[in-house]
């Protein structure tokens, strides 16, 4: 599935990549868009991230899924800031340019969905001995395995926000 995801964020990049060339000043064939200097900058800007974000999804590592996420973030910030400006009417609007944004858009759901059929836990297990609040949250979750589904699962996800909060300093 990393493969997946990563192949949908460099196709997400390459299509911030034509944005930013094109609101550079480029024109490819019948494909232009007006020049505006602050949106290359974004979309360059974007397209970094993402590409950032998939090459840690093609090299397995720990927090690859935390790289995907901030990449895609990033992208995110990114595509609402020029609909924002545009919407706001901060320079020229073009239907190609709406039609983009709204690309953009879908491949970062279509990445966020396939990341979230392929979720896999963070190790970290010496945050459990070092932070008090998580390791209570932990024997809670040995005492009642069985409990309720919803809590317990609650609980987990706290577990591992707490421990993702805390980042040991090297």
């Amino acid at each position: 599935m990393g493969n997946v995801i990563g192949s949908v964020m460099l196709a997400n990049a390459l299509l911030f990549v034509f944005g930013a060339l094109q609101h550079a000043g480029f024109a490819f064939g019948s494909f232009q868009e007006p020049r505006i200097v602050p949106a290359a900058i974004v979309e360059g800007l974007c397209a970094l991230a993402l590409v950032w974000g998939a090459a840690a999804m093609f090299t397995p590592r720990i927090h690859w899924g935390r790289a995907a996420l901030v990449g895609n973030l990033v992208a995110i910030g990114g595509v609402l800031l020029g609909m924002v400006a545009l919407a706001l009417g901060a320079g020229p609007r073009t239907a190609s340019n709406d039609l983009y944004h709204r690309i953009m858009l879908v491949l970062i759901g279509i990445d966020r969905y396939c990341s979230r059929a392929s979720v896999h836990p963070i190790p970290a297990p010496s945050c459990y001995r070092t932070l008090p609040v998580a390791g209570a949250i932990r024997r809670t979750l040995l005492a009642s395995p069985n409990g309720n589904p919803a809590l317990t699962s609650w609980m987990k996800r706290s577990a591992v926000a707490l421990c993702l909060m805390r980042s040991p300093s090297k």
